[in-house]
């Protein structure tokens, strides 16, 4: 016979909280496993005569949440194998917030376990009916120990769980400042159903310095959804929707007759600005000025996605998978011990989707990769180390030299108009060549 794992749900922890089936079952086998004590009132189970083993000195013992929870649900296997039946009790519903369902249910699966959910009470319906909010309004559930930025949504009610300690919370405030106004109102609440329960409104900042606050597992905190002045700006979504209402029927006459080509110089323009800013140190401009790189981008994205050829979700989609195939000594299984192999990794990876776009192999001329678009130095200098690479090149810098001397002579000589326009090409692009053979940059020089 298959052995099993029955999960009980204790809701708050009332016997109250059990169906006849549920009670009648745990009177059977007569005990029970509890993850924890520290929220259930056991006092009922006492009188029914059930034997109780708790988990709660695993927490103490072991170094995280993890290693906890593996360790319980060996221990609950191993009696499960021994005894046939064993029944674990958790606060609340099986399914909600619950590591060591998810882990059970996983190795147990391996091991030829049964499991068995048995209900249970959800935290959530006390959850809503204490903090006073509707999910359909938009409802997000995180944990503390793995919150980070890009899963808040400002514009939902967003609940925090396990702010174990006031480390956990000031970790938690940090992450909620980059998002939130630093005097935002928020609440702390624990246990929240029972008669233990506690909630405390406060103003973000303050959040970890409660002294009086019991903190523990059972610690959440609820953030209203920001008013729609507060939460837009530093969004993407925002930025996003503000041009395409900028290239919609009501929007900007400007920004709604603009087009790809139209867009092409000050694209350019907003690139030699962010140099600039590089060039000069000045971090204040280099913020403003690739914001305005940035709005290139998605008015290019935007026109795109109106023709209904691609969205700025795609360009996005294409520069993530792009990225983890050039890096296959960071994503995939290749090395690279130093800055050399992974160039020379990411030069591989660069071919291999050549090849697969049909580009490069015989017939093709290795300038063909020089994009005509580029300022007109940038191609110089790509041409000629192009060029180097098949040994078209000067030996010497003396020969160098001697070539721009003649295409100074030669453009001193021209008449027309036009002879000089072509002599002076011929002059500047020998003087490239002369940078790049004592490795200057024409574009800083």
């Amino acid at each position: 016979m298959k052995s099993v794992i029955y999960i009980l749900g204790l809701g708050p922890g009332g016997a109250e909280e059990l169906t006849q089936d549920q009670a009648d079952l745990l009177r059977r086998l007569g005990k029970m496993y509890l993850r924890t004590m520290d929220m259930l009132d056991t006092r009922w189970l006492t009188e029914w005569g059930i034997a109780l083993h708790s988990f709660d000195a695993l927490y103490e013992r072991e170094r995280t949440y993890e290693e906890v929870y593996l360790e319980l649900v060996k221990t609950l296997i191993r009696v499960a194998r021994e005894e046939g039946e064993v029944m674990y009790g958790i606060p609340g519903h099986p399914r909600v917030a619950e590591r060591s369902v998810s882990l059970l249910e996983e190795l147990g699966a391996r091991e030829g376990i049964e499991i068995k959910i048995l209900g249970g009470r959800s935290f959530f319906d006390d959850l809503f009916h204490s903090l006073r909010f509707d999910p359909v309004e938009g409802f997000l559930l995180l944990d503390a120990y793995t919150l980070t930025r890009e899963r808040l949504n400002s514009r939902m009610h967003t609940v925090i769980l396990q702010l174990a300690d006031a480390m956990v919370a000031s970790d938690v405030k940090l992450t909620l400042m980059e998002r939130y106004p630093d005097d935002y109102e928020v609440t702390l609440a624990s246990r929240l159903g029972s008669d233990r329960e506690k909630k405390l409104i406060l103003p973000l900042y303050r959040l970890d310095q409660e002294r009086d606050w019991e903190w523990d597992n059972y610690t959440l905190l609820y953030l209203p959804p920001l008013g729609e002045e507060e939460w837009y700006m530093n969004r993407f979504e925002t930025v996003r929707q503000i041009v395409a209402t900028l290239r919609s029927p009501g929007g900007c006459p400007w920004d709604r007759e603009q087009t790809h080509r139209s867009l092409r110089p000050y694209l350019i323009e907003e690139a030699y600005e962010v140099i600039e800013a590089i060039d000069t140190e000045d971090l204040d401009a280099l913020q403003e000025e690739l914001g305005d790189l940035l709005l290139q981008i998605l008015l290019h994205s935007r026109i795109a996605e109106e023709e209904g050829l691609f969205h700025v979700e795609d360009v996005i989609k294409g520069l993530s998978e792009k990225l983890i195939r050039r890096h296959p000594h960071v994503f995939g299984e290749k090395k690279a011990k130093n800055v050399n192999e992974a160039w020379a990794n990411w030069k591989e990876m660069k071919e291999e989707e050549k090849k697969a776009k049909g580009e490069g192999g015989k017939g093709v001329s290795i300038l063909d990769e020089i994009k005509v678009g580029l300022p007109p130095l940038i191609a110089a200098v790509k041409l000629q180390k192009k060029a180097s690479k098949v040994g078209f090149d000067w030996e010497k810098e003396e020969d160098v030299a001697r070539k721009v001397e003649e295409e100074w002579r030669e453009f001193q000589e021209a008449l027309s108009v036009e002879e000089k326009e072509e002599e002076l090409g011929d002059l500047l692009f020998a003087i490239v060549n002369l940078a790049r053979f004592n490795r200057l940059d024409p574009e800083k020089a």
